[in-house]
This record gives C-alpha cells, structure tokens and sequence, in this order.
C-alpha cells in the first residue's frame, strides 16, 4: 500500500483503518503494507499479502521500522525468500528499531503466516526479525518459521535487543542453526508474562520466554496477568486470541 510513510517527532505520519492483500515482490525494505515506516502511527489496520523478497528487511507487514507506533494489526500473509541471502525477516516485521517510550510501542497486532528463507538467513522471526530497543505488548504469532542452517531464529523475535515484551506468546514450529529458539534466537532485554508452544515449536528451549505445552497453553490460568475481559479471549481448545476494537 505505501512504499515509504515518513513523519516526524511532533507530527506522526497516521494510517488508520487500512487493508492490502495481494502478492508483492520486492528487493529493499518490503513489506506487505508498509516497505519503509519513519515516525508512523498505524492503527486498525491489516495485511493478506505474500511477500516474496530478495534482500535486506522484509516483513509481512512492515519492512523497516523507525520510531513508529503500531496498535490493533494484524498480517496473515506469507513470507518467503527467493534465494538470495538476506537478514532481517518477521512474519509482521522485518527490523523494529526504536518503539519505545514517547517514540511509540506496538500493541495488539499479530502475524499468523509461515515466514520460509532460503536457509541463509540472519536475523529471523515468526513476529519480528530483528527487535531493538522496543516495547511490544499483548502480541502473538502463530505461523512456522523455516529458516534452514540460518542464525538467530525465534519463533516471535530473531535478535531482541534491549526491549520489553509483554503479555507475548509464539506457537510455530521452528528450524535454524545457531541461537534458535522457540521463542527468541537472542536476548538481552526483558520479558515478562510471555510464552511459546514446546510441542508445536519442535523447540524446548528458547532465548527468554517460558515454555509450556500445547495444553497449558490453550488454559486460561497459564497466562498470569493478562486481561481475559478487554484484551483476550480463549475458547477449549484454542490459542489466545485478541479482541477486536470496538
């Protein structure tokens, strides 16, 4: 939808309530609603598209981010390398680069597509490719991440770089060499009340988050401290899943 969305400080560049789908193709900063997002509030939006890629920060819904807000959105596409080794790649985005504080944070989105590299990947992950000093809050992904003999891999973030996730779980089966996890490939951060799938991940351990089964974690007592009234909801036998704006 937009190749380059660019504000500043004072007065953040606004996409509300927007939707792509599609198949798109792209070299530098690909993303399946978003390639390039600089100052950006973006809220209650969504993005269906495939995004095949052929270098550097690719994600299912934004490529790069820089100083953004994210709040309520959602990427069910997939994203798939095509052969040409690149670094930074997320089901929703490929490099989240200071959301944090007054310069924003993301809350309430998820990404629900298989994220697959030609298996010589960096910096790889399920939600976020490369996380660096960033707040997430209440976010999830579910898709597998297939990501051959490549380095930091996780199932939600690739490399976590002093940030904080909250309230965060990952469910996808994940493959790669070193610093893989079920969660995170690499941490130095904080993470709080946030989970993945040990069965459903192929993966016991993980840099930071807590492993639990596939049973725990479609039982609401697991998740301590999140709010199943406006935030959550968990039906028998199913993933938490977030709750719609109204």
């Amino acid at each position: 939808m937009v190749g380059r969305n660019y504000g500043t400080y004072s007065k953040k560049a606004v996409i509300y309530n927007c939707h792509a789908s599609g198949d798109l193709y792209g070299y530098y900063y690909t993303g399946g609603l978003i390639g390039y997002n600089y100052y950006g509030d973006v809220q209650a939006s969504s993005s269906s598209v495939d995004v095949t890629y052929g270098y550097y920060y690719s994600g299912g819904f934004v490529g790069m981010s820089y100083y953004s807000n994210y709040e309520d959105c959602h990427v069910s596409g997939n994203l798939t390398t095509d052969g040409s080794t690149g670094h930074y790649v997320g089901g929703f985005v490929g490099y989240l680069y200071y959301s944090y504080s007054s310069y924003g944070s993301m809350s309430r989105c998820s990404a629900t597509g298989d994220v697959t590299t030609d298996g010589n990947d960096y910096y790889v992950g399920g939600f976020g490719g490369r996380i660096y000093y960033s707040y997430l809050y209440d976010c999830y992904a579910t898709g597998d991440v297939n990501a051959g003999t490549g380095a930091y891999i996780g199932g939600f973030g690739g490399y976590n770089y002093q940030y904080q996730h909250n309230r965060c779980y990952s469910t996808g089966y994940v493959t790669g060499s070193s610093n893989t996890g079920g969660y995170g490939g690499y941490t130095v951060g904080t993470i709080s009340s946030s989970y993945w799938d040990t069965q459903t991940s192929g993966r016991t351990t993980s840099a930071g988050a807590i492993g639990r089964n596939t049973t725990q974690m479609q039982t609401q007592s697991t998740f301590s401290g999140w709010d199943f009234t406006n935030v959550w909801s968990i039906a028998s036998g199913e993933y938490p899943k977030l709750i719609p704006p109204t």
